[in-house]
Parts: C-alpha cells; structure tokens; sequence
C-alpha cells in the first residue's frame, strides 16, 4: 500500500473558508479503493468546538471537484477535542484528490489527512 500525505496544515478559526489542501495525482486503475486516516493535533478548544472536513476527486483537471462518500451517507467528517482521528474504508479515490476544510470553531488545531491506495 502506498500512503500519500493530502494535507498537514494548521488550521485556525480566523481564516476564510473553506480552506482548499493541494491536490494530489493518485496512479489508479479504474474502480480503485483506498483508506482515508484523519487526525487531529495540537488543539485548542472545548468538545463544543469541531472542524469539519470534506475528501474530494476529479477525474481531470477540466472537471470540478466532487465529495467523496466516506460510508453510506455521508460526505464529510467532523474532528474535535474528543474525537481528534478518524479511519476511513473502502473509499472511492480519483485521479485527483484533495482535502477541502468547510469550517473550524477551534481556535487552532492541526489537521493530517493520509491516503492509503
């Protein structure tokens, strides 16, 4: 399995969002699954605050992103003081991947996304 790094960035509740990570080519064949490991470091706030998150693909540069499916009905996770990581499985990976951060109520934190493909 080989692990690429989506995003480690500090993320504080005074910038703009959402914050877009880079996007990152992922060699795939078709139909190809992966693991999304997410966490949560240095944080400082309540278990009131959370960041939330959403995984993106493309499929070529000339197409939009889309949200990926972490399980079978949600698009986006949510991290905090309480629950600082997160595994996901048997996700859909693209060509194209990226983190996209829709909002955050910390006052800073650091965010790690991992794929595994």
């Amino acid at each position: 399995m080989i692990t690429e790094r989506l995003m480690n960035k500090n993320i504080g509740s005074a910038g703009s969002f959402p914050i877009l990570g880079p996007t990152k080519n992922i060699p795939m064949p078709k139909s190809y699954r992966g693991v999304v490991d997410v966490k949560l470091t240095n944080a400082t706030g309540t278990a009131l605050n959370s960041l939330v998150a959403r995984i993106q693909g493309r499929l070529s540069p000339e197409q939009e992103f889309v949200d990926v499916l972490l399980n079978n009905s949600n698009d986006e996770f949510q991290l905090n003081i309480n629950i600082p990581g997160l595994t996901f499985e048997d996700i859909q990976l693209y060509p194209e991947m990226r983190v996209k951060v829709i909002s955050n109520s910390f006052i800073n934190a650091d965010l790690t996304v991992f794929l595994g493909h």
